[in-house]
């Protein structure tokens, strides 16, 4: 090869890595398809569409999501976190975690908190912050409490941090989760929750389900409870998540359905007095995932989904507008047949659009792929 060539070559090869680095920095990049994208994480805009993520892999499901300030979200998938901007382009892959996440939540300074349960024969709770400049999740010290239901950190001055578990126990840390003290130990009657909201406005105000059927709600920390007074049509009903508006603390949501998945039943319920009464907003028959997102900027707004679509619900209008996509729900492939639906989600602050995590299985051996693409298509 003569010198000509060998340098022709040389600042080929140097302009190919360029372009390789610009393009594998950020995944912002105009060329759609040119990012790595997690394949359980597809976004639906409030018009019904929906971007869809490559072929997921098999029997993988995302626990979590959570959409930050700044419009990017993190995804707990398969005992991973992953850092991802607006079109799904993964930013930092913040690595492996020692268990399985199932909540995210963040501050207002983009911190935020990801808890979940560990592999250990006790399952205990594990508890990692993520930095916003960070480029890996960090494991924080076992914490002294049962499965997470909610935590919130305080947006001013020193962060203190606030958790419900399971058991409506009340726990606090003031040096953002280095050690924590027992705020209060919840009802004497409540052995287990599956629900719990704290009011990021003041941490003192918190609702908890009790026992499934019943709500709670404090007003001083944990300290003591009041039963929530519920529709008469529907009393005995699961509370399957509540959730205290960020922009309003007199407003309560909470979804309700039939102890039996035979006729799921759901209702979705509003108080606007802190929670202690609560009234009936809307009712569907469909299979709903068990969470609900106010709005960050409109308290008389509500989001919650279906296993196949996204209902943004306003209380001002008295309706619900429901997005959705025959790409959730099931799909023929080339070698069977493969279930996609949703399994979390969070909402974007600015254009309300809705991060969804999926659920995908398959009848089929895998690799199955998808036979629908994002414009409707089949390839």
């Amino acid at each position: 090869m003569s010198r000509r060539e060998y340098e022709s070559h040389r600042a080929a090869l140097v302009a190919w890595l360029f372009v390789c680095i610009a393009l594998s920095g950020c995944g912002r990049t105009a060329l759609d398809g040119m990012c790595a994208r997690p394949p359980e994480v597809s976004r639906m805009q409030r018009d019904g569409t929906v971007f869809i993520g490559p072929p997921a892999r098999f029997g993988t499901s995302t626990n979590a999501v959570c959409v930050l300030a700044d419009d990017t979200a993190l995804v707990a998938v398969a005992g991973s976190l992953t850092r991802i901007d607006r079109d799904r382009c993964v930013l930092d892959d913040l690595g492996p975690v020692d268990g399985e996440i199932f909540g995210i939540t963040a501050a207002s300074d983009g911190t935020a908190y990801a808890y979940g349960l560990g592999l250990d024969i006790e399952r205990s709770t594990i508890l990692y912050r993520i930095r916003p400049d960070a480029q890996r999740a960090e494991r924080l010290p076992t914490p002294p409490f049962a499965a997470v239901r909610a935590l919130v950190g305080t947006t001013e001055g020193p962060r203190r941090l606030r958790v419900v578990d399971s058991n409506c126990a009340i726990f606090e840390s003031s040096d953002d989760a280095a050690s924590w003290r027992s705020i209060a130990p919840g009802p004497r009657d409540v052995s287990f929750s599956p629900a719990a909201s704290i009011d990021p406005t003041d941490l003192d105000h918190i609702a908890c389900a009790q026992g499934s059927y019943l709500l709670r709600v404090s007003f001083d920390g944990g300290r003591s409870w009041e039963s929530s007074t519920m529709p008469e049509l529907a009393p005995d009903r699961l509370v399957r998540a509540c959730a205290i508006s960020p922009v309003d603390g007199h407003v309560v949501w909470a979804l309700r359905r039939l102890p039996t998945l035979l006729s799921p039943d759901y209702h979705l319920v509003h108080s606007d007095d802190g929670g202690r009464t609560f009234t009936l907003e809307v009712t569907t028959d469909q299979v709903l995932v068990d969470a609900l997102v106010p709005d960050r900027l409109d308290a008389s707004r509500v989001v919650f989904a279906s296993e196949t679509g996204v209902h943004w619900y306003d209380r001002n209008e008295g309706d619900t507008y429901v997005s959705s996509n025959d790409f959730f729900g099931l799909t023929r492939t080339s070698e069977g047949m493969e279930w996609h639906t949703i399994r979390s989600f969070d909402v974007s602050a600015i254009d309300g659009s809705a991060f969804l995590g999926l659920t995908h299985s398959t009848i089929c051996e895998p690799p199955c792929r998808l036979v629908r693409a994002a414009d409707g298509s089949t390839p």
